[in-house]
């Protein structure tokens, strides 16, 4: 039933190991777990000890189902937690590109394929990472991060992430000029973030 205490019981003792838990711990209903408290069977261990046609005849298939389940009797199938959307946008570029103004282009391309898909999923970035592939096969990136989640005005989001750009601040370096753009949503805690209508 969590806490400090946890452990895995070893092969052919989890009646044992459960016994002394609650019957909360059974994720029965409120109302049969309250039943069975008043009648005395405040254990998993006390519920498992009467007879099965009573118990479920009394509270009905779902509580012996769910004892079951806890004895390892009846599977219990597990749905992994969903993964989280990545919200990305690439551009390939045909030639190397080393000017402001044809890089702001590029970003600008990319921030109207990412501001579309977080608006498709109604989500809004607050971080987000420009990562450039160089002719040398080396990547160049960049964090930007926000106070306030944007998806919709690319113009908005483009001032605000990447606002008075100078060659200097972009992440090139002498060793390569971009080949390839990536920019992406970056995946932190509370940097994207799920946005109304």
């Amino acid at each position: 039933h969590g806490g400090e205490g946890q452990m895995i019981a070893p092969r052919g003792q989890t009646r044992a190991a459960i016994s002394g838990l609650p019957v909360t711990a059974l994720r029965l209903e409120p109302e049969t777990a309250e039943g069975l408290t008043a009648l005395g069977l405040a254990t998993i261990g006390d519920a498992a000890r009467v007879p099965r046609g009573s118990l479920a005849r009394r509270f009905g298939l779902a509580a012996l189902k769910r004892l079951d389940q806890a004895l390892g009797a009846e599977p219990e199938p597990v749905a992994p937690a969903r993964a989280r959307p990545t919200f990305a946008a690439r551009l390939t570029l045909p030639e190397p590109i080393g000017l402001v103004d044809d890089l702001m282009a590029g970003l600008d391309r990319l921030l109207e394929r990412l501001c579309q898909a977080l608006e498709r999923e109604q989500q809004g970035a607050r971080a987000l990472r420009l990562t450039m592939r160089r002719v040398d096969g080396a990547d160049a990136s960049r964090p930007i991060a926000t106070r306030i989640a944007n998806r919709s005005d690319i113009g908005i989001v483009r001032t605000t992430m990447f606002g008075r750009v100078s060659r200097r601040s972009w992440p090139t370096c002498s060793a390569g000029t971009p080949r390839r753009m990536i920019i992406s949503a970056e995946r932190k805690r509370n940097c994207i973030i799920r946005m109304k209508v």
